[in-house]
C-alpha cells in the first residue's frame, strides 16, 4: 500500500456547502460531515501487566477505566458517550482537565458537536449522568489530534481498535500521560 485513498485531503468548501442532508430534509448530516464506511476488522489484546510481561509485550499503556452505556435512541441516537465519559472519568479518579488529548469517534460531525455540547451543559449533567456540574469543555486542540473517523474512515468492526491504537501510538509518540477514548454505536450505545 502506497497511499490511503480514503483520506479526504482535497475538500472543496463550495462543493461541501451544496451537499444535501441524508437523513432529514432539514438535517445537517451530509456525505461530507459523515464518516465514510469501510470494511475492516481488528483485535486488541488487553491483559494483566503480569501476563504482558510474561509474554514479552509492552506494559506502558494502562486502561484506568471503561464504561458501556446506552441512551434512548430518540431523539439523540448517538449521545451515549456524553453519559459514559463522566462515569469513566469518575471511575478512573480523573477529570477532563487532566486529559492530554481525546479520541472521539466521529460517526457524524453533528454527533460529536452534540456530545461536546452535552458535556458542557449543566442541564444535561443533571438529567442524564445525574451530576451536579457538567464535565467541562474539551479544547479543540486536544480533540482527534491525529484525525478522526470523518477524515480517515469508519471501518466497521475495526473502529474501536483503530481509535485505541491511535491513542496508544500518540501516548508513546508524545510522551503525555492521559488519553480519553470515546465511541458511539448504533442503537444508542456508547462508551
Amino acid at each position: 500500500v502506497e497511499k490511503d485513498d480514503l483520506i479526504r485531503a482535497d475538500q472543496d468548501e463550495a462543493k461541501i456547502g451544496k451537499l444535501r442532508p441524508v437523513f432529514r430534509k432539514t438535517g445537517t448530516v451530509t456525505a461530507a460531515s459523515a464518516s465514510p464506511l469501510t470494511d475492516g476488522g481488528s483485535a486488541v489484546l488487553i491483559m494483566s501487566e503480569e501476563k504482558a510481561r510474561e509474554l514479552g509485550y509492552p506494559t506502558d499503556i494502562v486502561f484506568r477505566s471503561f464504561v458501556n452505556t446506552a441512551v434512548d435512541p430518540f431523539p439523540q441516537l448517538l449521545l451515549a458517550p456524553a453519559v459514559a465519559i463522566p462515569r469513566a472519568l469518575d471511575l478512573a479518579g480523573l477529570t477532563l482537565d487532566q486529559m492530554d488529548f481525546v479520541e472521539m469517534h466521529e460517526a457524524f460531525a453533528a454527533q460529536v458537536l452534540s456530545t461536546l455540547a452535552a458535556l458542557e451543559s449543566p442541564q444535561f449533567a443533571k438529567e442524564k449522568p445525574n451530576r451536579s456540574t457538567p464535565v467541562g469543555q474539551i479544547p479543540m486542540d486536544k480533540l482527534n489530534i491525529m484525525g478522526g473517523s470523518i477524515a480517515i474512515g469508519h471501518p466497521f468492526s475495526a473502529t474501536g481498535g483503530r481509535i485505541v491504537t491511535t491513542a496508544m501510538n500518540e501516548l508513546r509518540r508524545s510522551g503525555v500521560k492521559y488519553a480519553l477514548i470515546s465511541l458511539c454505536a448504533a442503537g444508542g450505545m456508547g462508551g
